[in-house]
């Protein structure tokens, strides 16, 4: 309004327009301190008081736009302050390793999408002669994902993966908790089960195989086995109703099962943790790529129904 009167609009577009430095206060404050907090540049208190902290932050967000370093926030520097919040969420991609400094250690992969959304994590080679399940994780780490977090551990077991063999040092698919009290067998178990709980899981998929059919042999292959809860129930009958529209064979079909084996990781996040987890088991029949194809497509309908990707 150009009344020629400095009422509280026109002040505080005044105060905005003003550069920022050593020494501020005020609102305009507080809002480039919420802002770099967003951009992961800030993490002190927003106080509306421009002080060496702040300055600190600006600073490094100025060195990471290649502009002058000078901490004081002028037109240029809000200008990219503007761009970086308006621009898209970029993925971020990490790789941390389970068990480090032991026989043990196997790296994880963590996909954050920096958009809020489920973290889900998928598990191969807990034993180490299922080759579809870990084979299937290692390409499912290097999905993209538009929402929420995406932690894969291929080859959980990765001494028992390099060996062929089922275990190493003991049956992994036996180490977790079996009670609310007991903690896990060994370091790669305890590991593990560490991260479910530190990266906040909220979906757990084990990737597995059987020897057989189990609709014509007592092997569990060709089955999702889930811990009940209702949403979790949900989801396995939509996978397992999913991967058997494709399949003829009335033998060859998924099964749907309760309660995973007591000792397994999905056991133990879903009855301790609280995580919606289940054992998805091919059986050993088919070819490798046919196997590795149902665990890619109970992994994609999966991370689909959440809106992950």
């Amino acid at each position: 309004k150009t009344d020629g009167v400095v009422g509280s609009i026109t002040k505080t577009a005044l105060t905005e327009a003003q550069d920022l430095t050593l020494g501020s206060q005020g609102s305009a404050v507080t809002q480039l301190q919420k802002d770099l907090a967003k951009l992961g540049f800030y993490s002190n208190s927003i106080d509306g008081s421009f002080g060496a902290k702040t300055k600190n932050a600006v600073v490094s967000f100025q060195k990471s736009q290649g502009l002058k370093t000078d901490g004081v926030v002028g037109p240029i520097t809000k200008a990219a302050l503007n761009k970086g919040l308006t621009a898209p969420a970029k993925t971020k991609r990490t790789t941390v390793t389970i068990a480090a400094g032991t026989t043990y250690a196997t790296p994880m992969y963590i996909i954050d999408s920096g958009v809020s959304g489920p973290v889900v994590m998928i598990v191969g080679g807990v034993h180490g002669n299922e080759p579809a399940g870990y084979t299937a994780a290692g390409k499912v780490k290097d999905w993209d994902i538009k929402k929420g977090k995406l932690i894969v551990l291929p080859q959980a077991n990765k001494k028992a993966v390099e060996n062929k063999t089922r275990t190493y040092n003991g049956d992994l698919n036996r180490d977790f908790p079996q009670s609310s009290k007991e903690s896990c067998d060994n370091t790669l178990s305890k590991s593990i089960y560490a991260a479910v709980k530190s990266y906040d899981v909220d979906w757990l998929m084990d990737m597995h195989e059987g020897y057989n059919y189990t609709k014509i042999s007592d092997s569990v292959g060709q089955s999702l086995i889930y811990y009940p809860t209702t949403t979790t129930k949900t989801m396995a009958s939509a996978i397992v109703s999913k991967l058997n529209s494709g399949i003829s064979t009335s033998y060859k079909k998924f099964s749907l099962f309760r309660y995973p084996v007591e000792g397994s990781l999905a056991r133990a996040s879903g009855q301790y943790l609280g995580v919606h987890a289940f054992i998805f088991e091919t059986s050993d029949n088919p070819s490798l790529s046919v196997r590795v194809n149902y665990h890619l497509k109970a992994a994609d309908t999966l991370l689909s129904r959440l809106g992950v990707i």
